[in-house]
């Protein structure tokens, strides 16, 4: 109901002027229904221009109130609305009495200072380690199999990106594809997969960019066969031109279907300590 005050109390002026127009029009009607009521001295005639003169009055009276209507939407229902709005957006403070002593909790001091003597603790030894590590900080990784793959083509701009699924991820069932596609005069961007050493087929066309990683479709594997396939993000401006593309390697499947290399750790023998026979 707001919204609809608000449109009326912006295009007031259209309304009046639409309004006038009609007012005008229906009049006009009305006089040469009233000349040719007149001038015809045919019964058929003057009733037709008496119907003609009826339909005019009721027309310009409904136009008359249609103008009232604006009128009390422009003057009394948005601003009305308006300042209910800015009312119900004001913050209501308490008031603070001046007399009123706050306190806070304080933690009483320890009544004497502890003290440690470094000759009762315990000789741990020579320190092992020279160094100190830190940790490296944890990127976000899509959730699922990872397996050994070719590295991504043209991945590496925000314009054409994608997230999941990641380059050698295993997909078994439906997933969001998500990333970011975007590019001045931006058209559309295309999904597109292929089984590897064949020809792209286009699964989903989407022209709305998407200028920060987010969703951009879903991929369903279901009809597909198992194998290794690559997935191709293509990002296009309105000239239809290809302005963008990145392309992972994915396989669909059970990741139980596709071996993995694994590492056979190397044992060495420890050496003999000096002196032994």
């Amino acid at each position: 109901m707001s919204a609809l005050a608000f449109l009326i109390e912006q295009t007031a002026i259209g309304l009046y002027i639409l309004i006038a127009a009609g007012l005008f029009w229906y009049w006009r009607k009305a006089s040469a229904a009233r000349y040719a009521l007149r001038a015809t001295p045919f019964e058929l005639e003057r009733d037709l221009a008496r119907y003609q003169i009826a339909n005019a009055v009721t027309a310009f009276f409904l136009l008359i109130e249609a103008a009232l209507f604006v009128v009390g939407v422009q003057r009394v229902v948005a601003p009305a609305i308006r300042q209910a709005r800015d009312a119900s957006a004001v913050v209501v403070e308490a008031p603070i009495d001046d007399d009123t002593e706050f306190r806070t909790p304080t933690f009483e001091a320890l009544p004497e200072a502890l003290s440690i003597d470094p000759s009762e603790l315990p000789d741990l030894g020579p320190a092992q380690f020279d160094a100190v590590f830190i940790p490296p900080t944890l990127t976000p990784t899509p959730v699922g199999t990872i397996l050994a793959a070719p590295p991504a083509s043209g991945c590496e701009t925000p314009n054409a990106f994608l997230q999941v699924p990641a380059n050698g991820m295993v997909v078994f069932q439906p997933v969001e594809v998500i990333g970011s596609a975007y590019v001045d005069n931006f058209s559309s961007y295309r999904l597109e997969i292929a089984l590897e050493g064949e020809s792209f087929a286009v699964f989903d066309t989407v022209i709305t960019p998407r200028l920060q990683i987010g969703r951009l479709s879903q991929f369903n594997p279901v009809q597909y066969a198992e194998g290794t396939y690559n997935l191709r993000l293509t990002v296009f401006d309105t000239q239809n031109q290809l302005q963008a593309a990145c392309m992972v390697t994915i396989y669909i499947g059970d990741s139980r279907a596709f071996p993995t290399e694994t590492q056979i750790p190397t044992l060495e023998t420890p050496s003999a300590p000096a002196g032994s026979g």
